[in-house]
């Protein structure tokens, strides 16, 4: 008897071209395994061009404390979204989020925001989920503003980049 690939949530999953997700098919969401490094810093590199990380900038990142966590999204055997943060005593910060072209305004990274919140609430230490996020990523800013993130100031580097500092508190 021939043996069926694995269709496991472990299994290795590829950028796809196209993905036919729609609001409401099945939605995975597990933790950023490594097998998951080169498909996730192949996203980050679409959205975040020179901005992006490579699978070494997440290696090192995840496994830098206890406390740097990620998610992925997978819908279809296929990673179409991600989320990184790090956990402190009192907040939760929101590193990257990142969801595929094909597949925004489907809830997904939704899905991702809400099951972080109820890691948090779940806690009872952590109060505040935050995100810094960058001038010119007005979507990003309002997917977070409408996930109830309020945008308490503006922070200036010297390289002459602007952030919003996004909160959400419970």
């Amino acid at each position: 008897m021939a043996k069926t690939p694995s269709k496991s949530p472990t299994a290795k999953s590829k950028v796809p071209e196209i993905v036919e997700y729609r609001s409401g098919d099945p939605l995975w969401i597990r933790w950023l395994l490594p097998c998951d490094m080169a498909t996730v810093a192949k996203m980050d590199r679409l959205e975040f061009d020179h901005e992006s990380w490579v699978e070494k900038d997440f290696a090192v990142f995840l496994k830098g404390h206890h406390t740097r966590l990620g998610f992925v999204a997978t819908a279809h055997d296929h990673i179409v979204g991600y989320m990184v943060y790090e956990w402190f005593k009192n907040r939760v910060e929101l590193v990257r989020l990142c969801v595929l072209p094909e597949v925004r305004r489907q809830t997904v990274a939704t899905q991702m925001i809400v099951q972080l919140k109820e890691r948090l609430r779940a806690s009872k230490k952590c109060r505040h989920l935050a995100a810094n996020v960058p001038d010119h990523l007005l979507p990003m800013q309002l997917f977070l503003k409408k996930e109830e993130f309020r945008a308490l100031h503006v922070l200036s580097e010297e390289d002459g980049n602007d952030f919003y500092r996004m909160i959400y508190t419970f």
